[in-house]
């Protein structure tokens, strides 16, 4: 059954193209680990030669041109695997945050994000079909968030579709809290934006390239 927010979504889509997420901020001092049992699984982040073997799967939604995203330090893929195979991945980025890693689909422009120096962006999970269930989503963030620690990093912030509410629910449950609500809206030609403050967080959103 969808939500009156989704119903409400919907036809505001079909009358101005909409793109509406929901900003998250993790707080790494606060993580909460799920119940899940992941002994079987290996964790860590994956160089551009294995992101290269991954992207063969079916259904992974990955591309060999990805792999330039991690030879270019532009952002790291931290994966979950079992015998040298993969099972889920997530990723993640630092500094100025490129808006295509923020964009709702071709007809949008995507909202950027400049973050502090202690701070990573996450964004665009995945969990092959066969290992769902099992909580891998969150143990990335945290066994990431383990090794972002060690870096000095202290803060993971990412965004989702404002009507997603069950990420929404396993977030806030693994430690996020909500911060705002960002948008881009195309009227005609024009991609107008709602861009929230976040300077109390460290955060500046810019709409597409800057």
């Amino acid at each position: 059954m969808f939500s009156v927010k989704g119903r409400f979504y919907r036809l505001l889509n079909r009358i101005i193209p909409s793109d509406i997420t929901q900003v998250l901020l993790l707080d790494l001092s606060a993580v909460q680990a799920p119940s899940s049992s992941v002994e079987e699984y290996s964790f860590d982040f994956i160089t551009a030669d294995e992101l290269i073997r991954f992207s063969a799967l079916e259904g992974a939604e990955l591309k060999p041109e990805m792999a330039e995203l991690i030879r270019s330090r532009e952002a790291v893929c931290f994966a979950a695997t079992v015998d040298g195979e993969l099972a889920a991945y997530t990723w993640f980025a630092g500094g100025t945050v490129d808006a295509q890693h923020n964009c709702g689909g071709s007809q949008f422009r995507g909202i950027g994000l400049s973050l502090p120096d202690n701070m990573m962006y996450l964004f665009k999970a995945f969990v092959l079909p066969e290992h769902r269930g099992k909580s891998l989503n969150r143990w990335i963030y945290v066994r990431a968030g383990e090794s972002f620690a060690k870096q000095d990093y202290h803060f993971i912030i990412t965004t989702t579709d404002w009507t997603n509410l069950a990420f929404q629910r396993s977030a806030i449950n693994g430690g996020f809290q909500r911060l705002a609500l960002e948008g881009e809206f195309v009227v005609g030609k024009r991609h107008c934006y709602r861009l929230p403050k976040l300077s109390k967080v460290g955060v500046r959103l810019f709409g597409g390239a800057l």
